[in-house]
C-alpha cells in the first residue's frame, strides 16, 4: 500500500513514505442500530467548512466516514501508528484509545448535524474506529525496475475524494494482464504496462491532490468532492473501457 516495502526496496527509503494531503479521516461501523431517514444504497451526504460527513448502509451493518482538514503540526495528536504498522518519518503518538478517537471525531464534526454525530457515537462498533491522516505520491514517480513493478497505491497513492484508489488498482491489474500476454513473462511486459497507465493515473492524481488540498485545507467549495460531475475532469474519469484481459494468454500453464 501507500507505504510498500518492495517500493522502499526498489527505490531507497526516501521513496518509502507518501506526502501528508492536509486532511484526516474517520471511519467506523455500526451494527444492530438503524438510522432514520437512511435509504438502502444512498449514502447520506453533509458537507460544508471544508468538511465531508456521510452515512450509509453496507448489508447488515452502517458505514460512517468523515474526513476535514487538521493542521499537519498537530499529526503527533492522530492514531496514526494504528494505521501505518510503524512511524511515517515524523513525530507520532502511536496509537490512541477509542475513546479519544471518538471524541475528536465529535468535536471536528461539532458544527455538523447531531443526530449523525451523536449515533456514530452512541452505536458504533468502537473496535472499528479508524483514523488517520490522509496520504498521496506525487505524480511521476516511478513505479517498477528490472522483473519488478508496483500496482495500486504502491505505485500511486491518491487523496480517497474521488474515490479513485480502488478503481485504479483494478484497472491496473487489467492493464498488466494485457501486457503479459502481449510481451509474456518478462521486464518488457511490466515496462509497458508502466508506459500504458501513467498518462492516467498521473492525471487523475493531479486533479485528486490539487482538489484535495483546496477543499479540506483552503476550504473552497467550488473544489467540494460531491460535485465532481460538474467539472471536465470527471467525463475524463468515468469514460473509459479495457477490452477484457484474454483467457489463453500464452503464459506457461501448469502441468
Amino acid at each position: 500500500g501507500n507505504l510498500s516495502q518492495t517500493r522502499a526496496l526498489l527505490f531507497g527509503e526516501k521513496e518509502k513514505f507518501p506526502s501528508y494531503a492536509g486532511s484526516a479521516i474517520w471511519r467506523m461501523f455500526v451494527y444492530g442500530a438503524e438510522f432514520e431517514g437512511l435509504e438502502p444504497a444512498i449514502m447520506n451526504v453533509y458537507t460544508g467548512d471544508g468538511k465531508v460527513l456521510a452515512i450509509q448502509r453496507m448489508g447488515d451493518r452502517l458505514y460512517i466516514v468523515g474526513q476535514a482538514g487538521w493542521p499537519e503540526d498537530e499529526l503527533s495528536v492522530l492514531d496514526r501508528r494504528r494505521y501505518v504498522g510503524e512511524e511515517d518519518g515524523n513525530d507520532s503518538g502511536g496509537r490512541s484509545t477509542n475513546a479519544e478517537r471518538l471524541e475528536r471525531f465529535a468535536e471536528t464534526f461539532a458544527g455538523f448535524p447531531q443526530d449523525v454525530v451523536k449515533f456514530a457515537v452512541d452505536h458504533c462498533e468502537t473496535a472499528s474506529v479508524l483514523e488517520h491522516p490522509i496520504y498521496y505520491r506525487e505524480p511521476n514517480r516511478p513505479w517498477g525496475k528490472g522483473r519488478v513493478t508496483l500496482l495500486g497505491d504502491a505505485a500511486h497513492c491518491i487523496p480517497p475524494n474521488m474515490g479513485m484508489g480502488t478503481p485504479l488498482a483494478f484497472e491496473d491489474a487489467v492493464a498488466l494482464g494485457h501486457a503479459l500476454a502481449k510481451h509474456g513473462v518478462k521486464s518488457e511486459a511490466l515496462r509497458s504496462f508502466e508506459a500504458d497507465r501513467m498518462e492516467r493515473v498521473n492525471t487523475i492524481a493531479k486533479f485528486a491532490i490539487e482538489q484535495t488540498g483546496r477543499y479540506y485545507k483552503e476550504k473552497d467549495d467550488n473544489a467540494n468532492p460531491f460535485k465532481l460531475s460538474k467539472v471536465n475532469s470527471f467525463e475524463y474519469i468515468m469514460n473509459f473501457q479495457q477490452d477484457p484481459i484474454p483467457t489463453d494468454s500464452g503464459m506457461p500453464k501448469e502441468v
